[in-house]
């Protein structure tokens, strides 16, 4: 009969769970598939005229941002990225309904912190932190129609920190192509949050 250890099983701190540089590389690695699934759910939704993948890939990453635990391999991630693109498209479908309705209360959002089983999770508590959120993303996904490839570097070089050679290789872009396009989708950005120099 073999004796059973006495040391506790080794869990991963949260420290490990919430490495921002492991999910950056992830998605690095897997940009290409995350735009292959968010014009996929796209599509089969019918949303073609009214979202674009950029900007589903975008508020995708800042969902898994907000997760306790990030995906930590290719599957986990893509998995993971259907399900929150699935809610996120909910979510802009419940706005559209509600703004269409002329309905002043806010519409029911699904919630975004998904356990590793596939439970949901609580949603972050701070009002102020969501409201800024949501209005960059609001402000990313409008933009995004008009101005794709500024609000790709973005969210690439930004939001995930990509080193700009990076994002130049992921969208086959010279760099000081991609820096002038930066720079203008900033301007854009700020002028759409309502954010002037002052």
């Amino acid at each position: 009969m073999a004796k059973k250890s006495s040391k506790p099983r080794a869990s991963r701190t949260t420290a490990e769970a919430k490495d921002p540089a492991r999910l950056t590389a992830l998605v690095e690695r897997n940009y290409g598939a995350l735009r292959s699934i968010a014009e996929r759910e796209i599509v089969a939704r019918k949303l073609a005229r009214s979202v674009t993948p950029t900007s589903l890939v975008a508020e995708t990453v800042m969902r898994l941002m907000r997760q306790r635990e990030l995906p930590r391999s290719t599957p986990q991630l893509c998995g993971l990225a259907t399900i929150l693109m699935t809610r996120a498209l909910g979510d802009r479908t419940r706005r559209a309904r509600t703004r269409k309705r002329g309905s002043a209360r806010k519409p029911v959002e699904l919630r975004d912190n998904i356990d590793r089983d596939g439970r949901t999770g609580a949603r972050a508590t701070d009002a102020e932190t969501l409201s800024l959120h949501g209005r960059l993303l609001g402000s990313l996904e409008k933009l995004s129609k008009k101005h794709p490839r500024e609000m790709e570097l973005i969210t690439l070089r930004l939001v995930l920190e990509l080193p700009m050679a990076r994002v130049c290789e992921l969208l086959s872009v010279p760099e000081r192509t991609a820096y002038r396009e930066l720079r203008e989708g900033l301007e854009l950005l700020k002028r759409e949050m309502g954010w002037t120099d002052e």
